[in-house]
């Protein structure tokens, strides 16, 4: 799928849901964007824009003009999620409140903490690093995030941690500073493990950095036992 294909069921969106009933070009976008989306590999970004494809199509054959305005409003931004610039959480408070006032059979999996893994991170990861970048899913899973929380300091720290301890259980090695490689290393693991953590809040930086990090610090953990093995 293009960004311009995106853009164009975006547009659809919103031309739906300034003109609820008479919109025809919009729906014919929508239906060639649902063909194409049948042939992309199945991923959950995919199956989460078919599923407000089908549903807009349902809600449009109800011919209600408010709920086919108030889901189109709803659901006009989430190609941005495939777009790289949002996240599905940032749209907790919209699905939320088109779930009060129409049933919560929509967006039946809302409430399911699910990880989102990607090829490469998203335009908006600078957004990850901001104070309440997790704030919209901290509101709607309050206890998923302590858990998750709690897990991803405990992967970020552990393999620093068992490295010290292997250490310490070989004094000699502090005589030289090639022990700092395989703390390096360590530190990229932890990052890397935490890179698969953050996907459960859908603020994956892609595999290129988990690849990187855990690949890159097993790497310089080996070369340390190499160099102090056979060469030191």
């Amino acid at each position: 799928m293009t960004v311009e294909l995106y853009e164009e069921i975006k547009t659809a969106f919103e031309d739906i849901s300034f003109d609820p009933l008479g919109s025809i070009r919009a729906e014919i976008v929508l239906k060639r964007a649902k063909k194409k989306l049948g042939k992309e590999k199945q991923t959950e970004d995919n199956r989460l824009l078919m599923y407000c494809i089908d549903t807009m199509f349902d809600i449009l054959n109800e011919r209600n003009e408010e709920k086919i305005h108030d889901f189109a409003h709803t659901v006009n931004n989430i190609p941005e999620i495939m777009m790289g610039k949002r996240n599905f959480y940032s749209f907790s408070g919209e699905i939320e409140a088109f779930r009060k006032k129409y049933g919560e059979k929509y967006f039946s999996t809302f409430n399911v903490v699910k990880p989102r893994f990607s090829k490469y991170a998203p335009k908006n990861s600078w957004q990850y690093f901001l104070p309440n970048a997790d704030h919209s899913f901290k509101v709607q899973h309050p206890v998923a995030y302590g858990w998750l929380r709690a897990v991803g300091v405990i992967v970020l720290l552990l393999p620093m941690i068992v490295y010290m301890v292997v250490c310490f259980m070989n004094p000699y090695v502090w005589d030289n500073g090639v022990v700092m490689l395989g703390y390096a290393g360590s530190i990229m693991i932890g990052i890397g493990l935490f890179n698969v953590m953050a996907a459960f809040v859908h603020q994956y930086l892609g595999h290129k950095m988990t690849i990187i990090c855990l690949g890159g610090g097993s790497f310089l953990i080996v070369l340390t036992y190499v160099l102090f093995r056979f060469v030191i």
